[in-house]
């Protein structure tokens, strides 16, 4: 199920794409044609009064630079809406990807990791090789931590 922020941003998109193409049918001089009231006519119930708003609030057909400052915000609107949804959904899935991870259970994996490595002799060189980088790491943070004082 999309999140609710999704769904406001989608119903938003969808407001923003009708003033768009209200506004862009007004510059070509069509006017308020069959296209802006369809829009309100096919829009979901509780979205008509708001859609019915703002395409009220459209400047008239004659009012070119109107129209097209309208235009340019509503596709501005429309590129930022989207956007946003975009990224919504991007950190949705990486909600999931998380969860998903965090239900797993890797213990039974290392465990025959660790065995299977111990049962070909390679469990020993990597054990010394990570003490090693420890060792280092502990003494460049020791050195960093001398120098700075």
């Amino acid at each position: 199920m999309p999140d609710t922020l999704v769904r406001t941003h989608a119903r938003s998109l969808t407001l923003t794409q009708a003033v768009c193409a209200k506004a862009s049918a007004r510059m070509r001089g069509v006017g308020d044609g069959a296209a802006g009231q369809a829009a309100v006519d096919y829009a979901p119930e509780g979205e008509r009064p708001a859609l019915a708003c703002a395409l009220a609030c459209l400047p008239q057909v004659g009012d070119t630079d109107g129209l097209a400052g309208a235009l340019a915000q509503a596709e501005a609107e429309a590129t930022a809406l989207q956007g946003k949804m975009a990224d919504e959904r991007e950190e949705r899935s990486r909600w999931h990807a998380d969860n998903v991870r965090r239900r797993h259970n890797y213990v039974p994996f290392m465990f025959n990791t660790l065995r299977l490595l111990a049962k070909r002799g390679q469990l020993g060189g990597l054990v010394k090789h990570a003490k090693s980088l420890a060792a280092a790491k502990a003494q460049a943070a020791q050195q960093a931590q001398a120098q700075g004082k």
